[in-house]
């Protein structure tokens, strides 16, 4: 294998795997982990040795696995950070809308039962982490990755004007509902004791606060007068 034919190999993966995972984290806007930045300046630094005089045919085989070695460490931090998005994207999404009134009740069901697929995958490729080789892992988390990308297709993507529908259609939240059922049930068996309860202190306030805030007013304005004149007449 010579050199030439080790870089276009190198390239050839960087194009099919690394540039897709690049591309996901930057279309998300968020910054890349700084694993993934180590792991590029290595593969670069690790290439330079197939230009130097020192290397012979047979180190090109060791220098395009090291390579390689990096660039997919490389793409596996992007495939994991592209998880802990997706889990705070679909977070965000459940909180903001009412996923239940889609298809009748049937859609949520669905997109839970497939994230959790998703997410039991995760799992056992955190839990395998240190058992696996670098190729190992990365075609787990490649896969991993490919029904991130699936799921954001079919289930949301898909999806984005049956979802807004789901919105619009939801003027109120659960918990304010239940709130305003709650006090008005409250209101119905105590709200004589609650008016007379708001009526005293409102008697209270007119008969005794606002007087005593008055005279208290009145009384430094006449205070700071006769001050005033005092220091003018010394």
């Amino acid at each position: 294998m010579t050199a030439f034919e080790c870089i276009e190999d190198i390239y050839k993966f960087y194009n099919q795997h690394t540039k897709d995972a690049i591309g996901a984290i930057q279309a998300a806007g968020t910054e890349f982990p700084t694993e993934f930045l180590i792991e590029i300046y290595a593969a670069f630094d690790d290439m330079k040795l197939f230009f130097s005089e020192n290397n012979t045919k047979d180190d090109i085989p060791k220098v395009h696995k090291e390579v390689l070695s990096h660039l997919k460490r490389a793409t596996l931090d992007c495939y994991k950070s592209y998880l802990l998005m997706f889990n705070e994207d679909m977070q965000n999404l459940c909180k903001s809308y009412n996923l239940t009134l889609l298809d009748n009740g049937g859609y949520y069901p669905k997109f839970m039962s497939e994230k959790q697929i998703i997410t039991a995958k995760a799992l056992y490729a955190r839990a395998k982490n240190t058992n696996m080789t670098v190729d190992e892992e990365f075609e787990l988390w490649k896969e991993i990755y490919m029904l991130i990308a699936e799921f954001r297709q079919t289930m949301v993507n898909n999806r984005k004007k049956d979802i807004e529908w789901a919105a619009n259609r939801e003027f109120i939240s659960r918990t304010t509902l239940f709130a305003i059922i709650l006090a008005f049930c409250v209101l119905i068996m105590f709200g004589e004791p609650i008016y007379d309860m708001v009526q005293n202190i409102r008697t209270v306030i007119i008969t005794t606060f606002i007087p005593s805030l008055l005279l208290s007013v009145l009384g430094n304005w006449v205070y700071d007068i006769v001050r005033k004149k005092f220091l003018k007449q010394k």
